[in-house]
């Protein structure tokens, strides 16, 4: 599913992102808790209204290049998680 490669190359950047030193508006570490909580409410959306979950994935396929280019700019990674949230309100 794209849905996962997504949140499988956001988890992953953010695994790199932890060595850049530089400050950002969103650091690794919240760019990860919110990662965090986008893949649960996912998996939640999975069992309760697979429908939505499907318009979440087009939306995160739109977002993808945010997404994994999270190592390089985690405010822009931030900002395309909180995106997706809103998708699955």
């Amino acid at each position: 599913m794209r849905v996962k490669f997504a949140v499988v190359t956001l988890a992953a950047a953010l695994a790199l992102a932890g060595c850049k030193e530089e400050k950002a508006a969103c650091t690794p570490e919240q760019a990860q808790a919110k990662a965090t909580a986008m893949m649960t409410k996912m998996q939640e959306l999975a069992t309760s209204n697979p429908e939505k979950l499907a318009a979440v994935g087009a939306k995160a396929q739109e977002l993808q290049a945010d997404l994994g280019n999270a190592a390089k700019d985690p405010a822009k990674a931030c900002a395309a998680v909180d995106e997706l949230m809103k998708v699955m309100e």
